[in-house]
């Protein structure tokens, strides 16, 4: 019952000039910047780092709004007093949050279909993609927003992360060209490697797997500290 409450007064949902600037101001205005950014880049390249970038912003942005918002109605401990509560409540965030981002993808590629611009790209390669995004993005958006979850200000470490995110997930050209100290930071979030499948088609099995077990950790450990405070 408090998730159906919870989800009906999402920000996101609740009036129709939100809803118009979810579904259409910010896929039109991320389709113009990655179309306007270069003449000489490969645009199929950089719809899909739109596509992923945009997914990674609207899962994380949603799944903090509902972080916040439970806060706000005080039914935090209900959601952290097991384990079994939490995973439900994370399911139902997460699904409502990917749903959205879908929504705006979709919107994205019929946008971008106006400057004729397709994607070719093999079923294996889309696989990966995709399942590396929602996982890595399901983990660190949780360890962020839990990890700020009652403080002052509950969407810093969210609205934080957003703002690196193009440079350091290797959105708008890929991290071979990065600089070496540049390409050392981005390697501490696993993103560069979602952007390192799309713009060559490369997949570190061994690094994908490191990257989810130590970020996996890091949430569980986070999640036990936050536990205890409820």
């Amino acid at each position: 019952m408090f998730i159906k409450t919870l989800t009906k007064n999402l920000p996101i949902f609740s009036n129709w000039q939100t809803i118009l600037v979810t579904f259409i101001l910010e896929p039109f205005f991320s389709v113009l910047f990655f179309y306007l950014i270069s003449p000489y880049t490969n645009k199929e390249k950089l719809l899909l780092t739109a596509i992923v970038l945009t997914t990674i912003y609207k899962v994380m942005s949603v799944y903090s709004q509902i972080f916040v918002h439970a806060q706000n109605i005080d039914i935090l401990k209900l959601i952290f007093i097991n384990k079994r509560g939490f995973l439900l409540f994370n399911l139902t965030a997460y699904s409502i949050a990917i749903l959205v981002a879908m929504i705006q993808s979709g919107i994205l590629i019929a946008l971008y279909s106006v400057f004729n611009i397709t994607i070719q790209i093999g079923l294996q390669q889309l696989v990966i993609i995709t399942a590396l995004t929602i996982i890595y993005t399901i983990i660190i958006s949780a360890i962020v927003v839990i990890t700020f979850i009652g403080a002052q200000n509950p969407y810093f470490g969210s609205n934080l992360l957003s703002g690196l995110l193009p440079i350091i997930s290797a959105t708008v050209v890929p991290i071979s060209f990065y600089p070496d100290w540049l390409a050392l930071i981005s390697r501490v979030l696993p993103f560069w490697l979602i952007q390192t499948a799309v713009w060559s088609g490369n997949v570190n099995a061994t690094a994908i797997i490191v990257y989810i077990a130590v970020y996996a950790t890091i949430l569980y450990t986070v999640f036990t500290y936050r536990r205890k405070k409820f």
